[in-house]
């Protein structure tokens, strides 16, 4: 609503992960000069916020609930915990693509340091998106890992004396630092032995607009400050990235995002059936006259007698402006491992997926929806926006 009268001030959400569960914030046991640890982390204040219709989302910005709230200071929480931090940084692919793109949020790699009776709250996976985007912004980042790891001490403690760590969550498991230890059983709490590492990331913020029409360079930008890696650059934004220092290469990255627009075309189809429900007649009129755009390309028009939903772009008209465009848009669904390429800590596969909206015209991105294969009707198009039949404002 605030979109449609003209607002700019606006933020896709945030707080958007693919998957909770895992460790959670909240400990307890005692630390090494045995005081009692029962408190949780506010390393979740170092969530990203979502994108605008002019900018990007704030990396590392805070909390929905509590946007001005600090994040945990390092050195303060290994005085009053059992940790030792090996980093804190910025989450790879963590905030939701867009023309402009939700903030990435934190991650970090810990060990238990000290403490013979640490435990931490434990869920399972949910195994599902969470998140809005807007208007073909993905409603979060890409993955992220949550997890606990079991480790031999002994051998851990040489290599940390020989200043090895792992600075990444995909170095626990590759670089054998330890193997993933989800719990068989789930009881709310699981023990954290002395050595064990942890794993544990922070949402970003969902993207505004097609990451089609995010500007190359900053996406080269993003994958030299490893906010976004080089496959998410060329898969998702569809840039071509040069080698060392990455760079956009402005021709391959043309070809590659024609590549993407036919793909677009060629795997999606209405729900519907029809990309369009109005007459070929009317669509053919030159006196459409654009009411109010009410998305970052859709708008309502008119030729005097009919009003109706067309792109922006390309003048694809869609629908009579009280139904939904979604049945008429292109249709195609997303496999959340084929994004990720990998499944979540547990071994378990994603229970939903994305459904992206095209246009039939132009094939822009006009929105990415989630579902859950456990309930089928959330595959059906979600009608977001509403105009009533009589006359009024716009919803």
């Amino acid at each position: 609503m605030l979109y449609s009268a003209g607002n700019q001030d606006i933020n896709a959400p945030w707080q958007g992960v693919w998957y909770a569960g895992g460790p959670g914030f909240f400990y307890g046991g005692h630390h090494r000069d045995g005081i009692p640890v029962a408190q949780g982390l506010y390393d979740s204040h170092g969530a990203g916020l979502g994108a605008t219709p002019t900018r990007d989302g704030v990396h590392c910005g805070g909390n929905m609930n509590i946007p001005s709230g600090g994040i945990s200071d390092v050195e303060r929480i290994e005085m009053q915990y059992p940790f030792l931090y090996f980093t804190r940084n910025f989450h790879l692919n963590g905030g939701g693509a867009g023309k402009f793109n939700g903030g990435t949020g934190s991650f970090r790699v810990y060990m238990i340091y000290g403490s013979q009776d640490c435990s931490v709250s434990y869920r399972p996976y949910s195994r599902l998106p969470e998140g809005v985007g807007l208007f073909g912004g993905h409603p979060a980042g890409i993955g992220g890992i949550r997890a606990v790891y079991r480790t031999v001490g002994a051998s851990l403690l040489e290599r940390l004396k020989s200043g090895q760590y792992p600075i990444q969550p995909d170095q626990i498991d590759g670089d054998h630092w330890g193997t993933v230890a989800h719990p068989v059983e789930i009881k709310g709490r699981v023990n954290l032995p002395e050595f064990t590492i942890v794993a544990d990331f922070v949402a970003g913020g969902g993207g505004y607009g097609d990451p089609l029409d995010r500007a190359p360079d900053l996406v080269a930008k993003d994958v030299r400050r490893g906010i976004v890696s080089p496959r998410i650059a060329e898969e998702i934004y569809g840039v071509v990235l040069s080698q060392n220092p990455a760079a956009s290469d402005s021709v391959a990255t043309l070809k590659r995002r024609q590549e993407i627009r036919d793909e677009r075309m060629r795997e999606s189809k209405p729900f519907s059936g029809t990309t369009s429900s109005l007459s070929d007649t009317v669509g053919r009129s030159t006196t459409w006259e654009q009411v109010l755009k009410f998305h970052e390309y859709l708008a309502i028009a008119t030729n005097g007698k009919t009003e109706a939903i067309r792109c922006v772009r390309c003048g694809h008209f869609f629908c009579q402006k009280h139904d939904n465009y979604k049945l008429y848009a292109l249709r195609r669904e997303r496999d959340l491992f084929d994004l990720a390429q990998r499944l979540v800590p547990s071994g378990e596969s994603y229970l939903g997926g994305y459904v992206e909206y095209t246009c039939p015209g132009c094939a822009t991105l006009l929105q990415v929806d989630s579902f859950c294969d456990a309930f089928p009707n959330s595959k059906e198009p979600f009608h977001d926006f509403f105009q009533p039949r009589s006359s009024g404002p716009f919803m």
